[in-house]
């Protein structure tokens, strides 16, 4: 059994780390922390358990750190707070450069991600690799951290994928080696729904219910990505994002400011929550001395009726080539629309959404029909 006077450096390595990633919590270093044994000094293997029937193994040569057995992996850090050390810090010199989980494990515990590589791994190139068993895991600060920026994730499409933030694209589907990819639409905590479209990067909130800033802007970006934001009708904005003007500062980040040009295209619809927001921005405004059309234009909006025009499936006020794309992509399940949208997808007049309206659209397009819908 090897001493513990590899605590106090660990400790020491580990402020370190931490200090360069603000979002990390310093781990408790228990004095009842077991200290790792080597299975055999050949070979630098070494093993422990990290769960009820979870085991490690690592591997010093290849710096391979890999969990097996059934079921999960315990937890290291609750609240924020670390409240375990994993056996594997116990190693001198503890370094992994690849990290597998192994089918059988289930869930995988907080804080196993952001203690799992080690401390200060620096810029080396690692990996992560997570087999089709798991369910549920948290992956700490990997996806948004600089500490991980050379981490590539390797594993498969779940639920608890989804629910995180990921800015990187280095997350690799384990079966088809392709890149992952963040969902494009989703549902809010209290009902609204969101779908993005990459490929026009149009970002639809629909529903009825309130979103959270957090949810909005964290867990995919799209505020950052967007170049048009459809604000629903029944949609509450955050309430919680008020200045002392009573501004909401949520939609006045959306609408930038057109002498910066870093705003986007925002549509509101008129008695809504959105609307309510928008109002009191020009108002505030206007009591400052700025006339009307000074703050349309620095902060432009368009209003949508509740009742688009029939083929405009993206809802810009006019109908055209775009919505002939989004309305092919709809129609074949390749795009999410909201009810909306939908609205303004009959083209054929039918009452029902089918190929033969992204048929209708395009012979609109080329005045091949006069009129949508068809009559």
């Amino acid at each position: 059994m090897r001493k513990k006077s590899w605590i106090s450096l660990t400790a020491f390595l580990a402020a370190i780390l931490m200090l360069n990633s603000a979002a990390a919590v310093m781990p408790v270093y228990a004095e009842e922390a077991v200290v790792a044994t080597a299975i055999t000094q050949e070979t630098e293997t070494y093993s422990g358990t990290c769960g009820e029937n979870a085991t490690w193994t690592y591997d010093k040569s290849t710096k391979t750190l890999t969990i097996s057995g059934t079921g999960s992996v315990e937890t290291y850090v609750q609240s924020g707070v670390a409240i375990k050390t994993p056996q594997w810090l116990a190693i001198e010199g503890y370094m992994a450069k690849h990290v597998v989980i192994n089918e059988g494990i289930t869930s995988v515990g907080d804080g196993f991600v952001d203690f799992c590589f080690g401390y200060g791994s620096g810029n080396e190139e690692r990996t992560l690799q997570v087999a089709k068993s798991v369910t549920e895991m948290d992956l700490g600060l990997l996806p948004t951290s600089t500490a991980y920026q050379n981490v590539t994730f390797y594993g498969t499409v779940g639920s608890w994928f989804y629910d995180q933030t990921y800015r990187s694209n280095r997350f690799i589907d384990i079966e088809t080696g392709k890149l992952q990819r963040v969902p494009t639409s989703g549902v809010y905590t209290d009902g609204a729904e969101w779908n993005y479209d990459t490929e026009t990067k149009t970002l639809v909130i629909s529903g009825n219910g309130k979103i959270t800033d957090a949810e909005f802007t964290g867990d995919f970006g799209y505020t950052e990505k967007a170049e048009k934001v459809i604000i629903g009708k029944d949609v509450i904005l955050p309430e919680d994002k008020l200045d002392s003007n009573g501004e909401n500062t949520f939609l006045l980040g959306l609408l930038g400011d057109a002498t910066t040009e870093n705003g986007m295209a925002v549509y509101l619809y008129h008695d809504s929550d959105a609307d309510t927001a928008y109002q009191k921005i020009i108002a505030d405004r206007v009591a400052k001395g700025w006339t009307e059309e000074e703050v349309r234009k620095a902060y432009p909006a368009t209003y949508l009726d509740a009742t688009p025009l029939c083929g405009d499936v993206n809802l810009d006020g006019r109908v055209d080539i775009t919505d002939a794309v989004l309305l092919s992509k709809a129609v074949s399940g390749r795009g999410g629309v909201n009810d909306v949208q939908k609205s303004a997808m009959d083209c054929d007049g039918d009452g029902e959404i089918s190929s033969n309206d992204a048929t209708t659209l395009m012979q609109f397009l080329v005045h091949a029909v006069d009129s949508l819908p068809v009559k």
